[in-house]
């Protein structure tokens, strides 16, 4: 599986499957793990090694071999690979006489030392154009944009709100229970324009479960929100997130009371005796002060 130049955009769609590939029916029991989980992250966890040489694990480590390109800038995953298929043949294949196998220690040691270089997205300018060019694909600075939101400050207000550290972040947020006045404090808003924000705009369903560190519980709404901010655009999806966690009342509707009409009893008036009145010059002196001419 030697290497000869530099990716194309199609090794680079093929090498973006290899890493999203989820395990197979029979290989994910097998290993006690998830069915959502990749085989290329499980590939990274040493303990399960020896249960991925085995017949059960045995078509997805084919598949994920397929898929795997000979290209420059994913020649060191094609090295890791090269190891752990000798890797497997050592354990499925021991000596005749029952003897240790006597390089699988080697091989081990060079798989997991190469690992920390089983990156599913390329280095080089030319492949990290070619993998811009595919729509969708996280590439290594989205992955960098997520380590960054989990490491964001908690606005100021929510922290106190909350009884947080003034300098906890993202992550420790999220794992924070949220009080009974939650909309009260400024911690919506903040939950809000952390979701339609600061998420990167590639698939995150591309992205392996290995790589989603302290945000891993939090994708499926990360996932809800990128559809949102791409329906709705930045403004309309945090309003709606807002709208969601903090509900707007419904204001209620007034209600009109009919008051029973009566009809009244004829009466006749008593007709009012009359009062000579004041002369008008009296009245005009009374306005300014009391005149002699005025009757009290």
């Amino acid at each position: 599986m030697g290497t000869s130049a530099p990716c194309s955009a199609a090794q680079n769609g093929s090498y973006a499957q290899a890493i999203a590939a989820t395990l197979s029916d029979s290989c994910a029991p097998a290993l006690r793990t998830p069915y959502s989980a990749t085989f290329s992250s499980v590939l990274a966890e040493e303990g399960s090694h020896f249960t991925l040489c085995q017949p059960a694990c045995s078509e997805d480590l084919a598949n994920y071999t397929r898929s795997v390109p000979s290209c420059d800038e994913v020649s060191a995953a094609v090295a890791n690979l090269t190891s752990f298929r000798s890797f497997c043949y050592d354990v499925t294949h021991p000596t005749m006489d029952g003897g240790a196998c006597t390089s699988t220690d080697a091989h081990r040691d060079r798989l997991v030392a190469g690992l920390e270089g089983l990156q599913w997205y390329c280095g080089s300018p030319a492949c990290r154009d070619n993998m811009t060019a595919r729509p969708g694909v996280c590439t290594t600075a989205d992955i960098e944009t997520l380590r960054n939101l989990a490491a964001h400050p908690v606005w100021t207000r929510c922290a106190s709100a909350l009884n947080m550290s003034l300098w906890s972040n993202c992550s420790a947020f999220l794992r924070t229970d949220m009080p009974l006045a939650w909309c009260a404090t400024t911690c919506p808003e903040f939950h809000a324009t952390m979701l339609t924000t600061e998420v990167p705009q590639c698939n995150l369903t591309t992205l392996p479960t290995y790589q989603r560190g302290e945000l891993a519980p939090f994708f499926d709404m990360l996932s809800t929100a990128q559809a949102e901010v791409a329906s709705l655009g930045v403004v309309g999806a945090t309003a709606a997130y807002m709208a969601k966690f903090c509900p707007e009342p419904p204001t209620p509707t007034p209600t009109t009371t009919t008051t029973p009409t009566t009809t009244p009893t004829p009466t006749t008036p008593t007709p009012t005796p009359t009062t000579p009145s004041s002369p008008p010059f009296c009245r005009r002196a009374c306005h300014v002060g009391r005149s002699l001419a005025c009757p009290l």
